[in-house]
């Protein structure tokens, strides 16, 4: 080989180094970029369309669960105004024959998961017919929790029983 054909050999290998270097280099760089920020956007399409999925899905049983909410809403009394639970509980009483005093209830104690009311109840005359209350006061439409009873037989030559009974009742806030 010649020398000038050599010194174009060179040349040439010198001039496809650097159009590599410049050009096709960074070209491949770019591509391999691309192809990562469009499998994170694929990954993110991906992740999106579960989501809508999901949301779906949700709102298919949307009314199954509102249906369930509202029942268990049901169960709770009003924090602010437990007339309705107190009238309940007096109604109850003077079906099964029992004398009845609700003394004031504690607030709410903080801390629990659920808001709750407590009512000191004592009640007043025969244990069958206090038997036929509390089973009222379970089967009752309230979330009820019975946290203490003591029974004593009445003083003073009286007959029947007095009972004394704690009862938490959960509220809605």
């Amino acid at each position: 080989m010649t020398t000038s054909r050599k010194t174009i050999l060179i040349g040439f290998g010198i001039v496809m180094a650097i159009f590599i270097a410049l050009v096709i280099y960074p070209l491949f760089s770019e591509i391999q970029k691309e192809s990562r920020d469009l499998v994170f956007q694929k990954a993110k399409l991906a992740e999106l369309g579960q989501k809508i999925q999901n949301l779906n899905e949700f709102q298919k049983s949307y009314q199954s669960y509102r249906d369930d909410l509202d029942k268990a809403e049901e169960l709770l009394i009003n924090s602010s105004e437990p007339v309705n639970f107190i009238e309940f509980l007096e109604e109850e009483a003077q079906r099964s024959e029992l004398g009845i005093e609700i003394l004031p209830f504690t607030p709410e104690k903080k801390g629990e998961f659920w808001p709750s009311m407590n009512f000191k109840l004592t009640l007043r005359g025969s244990f069958d017919n206090f038997l036929e209350f509390l089973e009222k006061l379970e089967s009752a439409p309230y979330l009820i929790e019975i946290l203490s009873l003591n029974a004593s037989e009445r003083g003073g030559g009286e007959p029947g029983t007095e009972i004394m009974v704690l009862i938490k009742v959960y509220a809605k806030d």
